[in-house]
């Protein structure tokens, strides 16, 4: 199975060329959440599991912000996309 990562935060421009930042990653079927987040965060070199868990980073899942601590373990299908992007705030 294929997800696709969009990695927009702004810790990943530090990192990775703005061509490297959608990446399409090969899954074994029933990956979860937090399976791709450690195969990107070997891919980037960067925790991003912490990035998450700390809210410097937050991930949307199907149009909505998906709440990492709760849903980690949820199972993605093919073709899904995850975009990792800073949380806005203001007002």
């Amino acid at each position: 199975m294929t997800v696709k990562a969009v990695l927009s935060a702004l810790q990943f421009r530090k990192v990775l060329p703005h061509a490297e930042r959608t990446v399409e990653i090969s899954l074994p079927d029933n990956s979860t959440v937090k399976y791709v987040v450690q195969k990107l965060s070997e891919k980037v070199g960067i925790d991003i599991e912490e990035l998450l868990k700390s809210k410097k980073v937050v991930i949307i899942f199907k149009n909505r912000v998906l709440q990492y601590e709760e849903e980690a373990d949820h199972k993605l299908s093919e073709g899904e996309s995850l975009i990792f992007i800073n949380p806005l705030i203001g007002g």
